[in-house]
């Protein structure tokens, strides 16, 4: 079986070499073997207590990730398609050009409402509008967060974990539900900045978080 299995990756290999981009071939390597891990993996290596689970906040999605003895059970996780930063930008009366910026404007913006991430989406005119609705929308969108998570393993975990881009526009209400329970990544979170200090103030902290704590435990 692993002599056709390297046939196999020969015969792709010269495959691949046949093919450019802009004039240049590709330069690849096949491998045989792939490791795939759920969301939330990266970041479920720092866990110490357990139960436990992992909070992945997204524009598009959201994810709970269950993990006991330090690994993931996808039968006690759950997915929540459309439940990212794009259902807040819905509950907005107001009709964005792209809602995937709008939602990027919104968690630059945080809990103070700053006006400049906001115009970027919004005009002039219409900024006072939008931003009054904002406050009424985040207590709705937890609120039904949180009324979802309530059959999940969420209650039992002793340490609860936020990452993914959003995660900081929604640290006031992690920390008043959560209370001692919230690990805002703050090993991982450092150790990334000391390796890449140009990150030391973006939002890319967060949302590389996972992947890195991936790449960490392959080490």
């Amino acid at each position: 079986e692993m002599g056709d299995a390297l046939e196999l990756s020969n015969r792709l290999g010269s495959l691949l070499y046949e093919f450019g981009h802009n004039a240049k071939q590709i330069q690849c390597d096949v491998v045989l073997n792939v490791h795939v891990s759920p969301e939330g993996y990266g970041i479920s290596r720092l866990t110490k207590r357990f139960p436990s689970g992992v909070m992945m906040f997204g524009h598009k999605d959201f994810t709970w990730s269950h993990v006991a003895d330090r690994s993931i059970s996808l039968s006690d996780s759950r997915g929540l398609t459309g439940w990212g930063m794009l259902k807040l930008v819905r509950e907005i009366s107001y009709t964005f050009v792209d809602e995937l910026w709008a939602a990027a404007a919104i968690c630059a913006a945080g809990e103070g409402l700053l006006d400049k991430p906001l115009l970027k989406v919004v005009p002039p005119e219409d900024l006072v509008r939008v931003k009054s609705e904002i406050p009424e929308a985040r207590r709705l969108v937890w609120s039904q967060l949180w009324d979802e998570l309530s059959a999940t393993s969420v209650q039992a975990a002793e340490q609860v974990f936020a990452a993914g881009g959003n995660a900081v526009f929604w640290r006031p209400e992690l920390k008043k539900t959560l209370g001692p329970r919230l690990d805002m990544g703050g090993e991982l979170i450092n150790e990334i900045k000391a390796r890449f200090p140009e990150l030391e103030k973006s939002t890319l902290l967060y949302r590389l978080a996972d992947c890195y704590g991936l790449f960490k435990s392959l080490e």
